[in-house]
């Protein structure tokens, strides 16, 4: 929890993109540029971040989504912002070593039990049921060991095959901490909860994050090597 957790929390779902300060300070940039208020900033320090308020008021974080959820808070939780000014790179991203974790392939099926194997095998007999399942997936512990891989036979909009990744590759690894912060609290504000969200985020030269939201929670966050242009 932001302020009050005292060290960084294992699901972040984020954590390997923030690991070491260059990261962490870009993401404080990117952040801080999208709140828009001055006096409201944040800056890096050793395990996260510390936000300071017009006021004076500090709020210590320790994951992407807290810093900006405390930032949304600050300014009043506004509705998603529009895309971050390509002018004003804040910086690239850590790119995390490979992905060990097993995929996940959900299948919504009635009258199925609820199965959640370790060799990535899921069933949920109903769309409700599976929505606890994509949380686990977001920021509960399955979250350390699998990702969301594929989802099939769900009938709510969430559930619906993804479309097509928005590709950001045109954008450059020097945005990827605003295009990060930007997807973030887009998130946050709603945008992602009923439409699915498939994109790729570049991190360096041969390297990109992979990146699925549904229902509001961050399903897969991957790294991957770059796709020819």
């Amino acid at each position: 929890m932001c302020g009050g957790c005292g060290g960084r929390e294992p699901t972040d779902w984020a954590r390997g993109l923030h690991a070491g300060p260059p990261a962490r300070a870009a993401l404080a940039a990117a952040a801080t540029r999208l709140a828009g208020r001055r006096g409201l900033r944040a800056v890096a320090r050793p395990g996260g971040w510390l936000i300071t308020t017009p006021t004076g008021s500090t709020v210590p974080c320790h994951q992407l989504t807290t810093l900006v959820g405390a930032l949304r808070h600050a300014v009043g939780a506004p509705p998603a912002p529009p895309a971050p000014d390509p002018g004003q790179p804040s910086g690239r991203l850590t790119v995390p070593p490979p992905d060990a974790r097993t995929p996940v392939h959900l299948r919504i099926a009635p009258g199925a039990p609820p199965v959640t194997g370790a060799d990535g095998r899921w069933t949920a007999p109903t769309d409700e049921a599976a929505l606890p399942l994509l949380a686990s997936l977001a920021t509960g512990p399955p979250a350390l060991r699998h990702y969301l891989a594929g989802i099939s036979g769900g009938t709510a909009p969430w559930a619906r095959p993804a479309p097509s990744p928005v590709d950001f590759a045109d954008a450059g690894p020097e945005r990827a901490a605003d295009l990060l912060a930007w997807v973030e609290w887009c998130r946050q504000a709603g945008a992602f909860t009923t439409t699915p969200l498939a994109a790729r985020l570049p991190l360096a030269p041969d390297a990109e994050l992979e990146l699925e939201i549904r229902a509001g929670q961050v399903v897969r966050a991957t790294t991957a090597g770059r796709r020819p242009a």
